[in-house]
């Protein structure tokens, strides 16, 4: 992990997520959160409000992983696909709008 070896990051987990409240103006995550196991969603989420000083950029994947096996067997890779309604719900229920 250069950026971490350089100190210009950390490596933590997304549910304890080592900033002080309110740290970036921006919090930007692509095609991460599919990959968090359902149970831990809620918990990254308010970690990712915490740590933002309001938005959030975040792009989803909604689909399953090509590597992923087909149903009904579980997800590997992406283990949290969800529609963007479910998503919605998740957001709101951490105080986020959503557009």
């Amino acid at each position: 992990l250069p950026l971490v070896a350089a100190g210009r990051g950390k490596h933590s987990s997304l549910t304890m997520i080592p900033y002080l409240d309110d740290s970036f103006d921006l919090v930007f995550s692509s095609d991460v959160l599919e990959h968090i196991p359902e149970v831990d969603i809620p918990d990254v989420l308010a970690e990712l409000v915490r740590v933002s000083k309001g938005d959030l950029f975040l792009s989803i994947s909604l689909r399953r992983a090509g590597g992923d096996p087909p149903p009904p067997a579980p997800a590997v890779i992406h283990v949290t696909v969800k529609p963007r309604d479910w998503w919605d719900e998740q957001f709101a229920a951490v105080g986020c709008s959503t557009n």
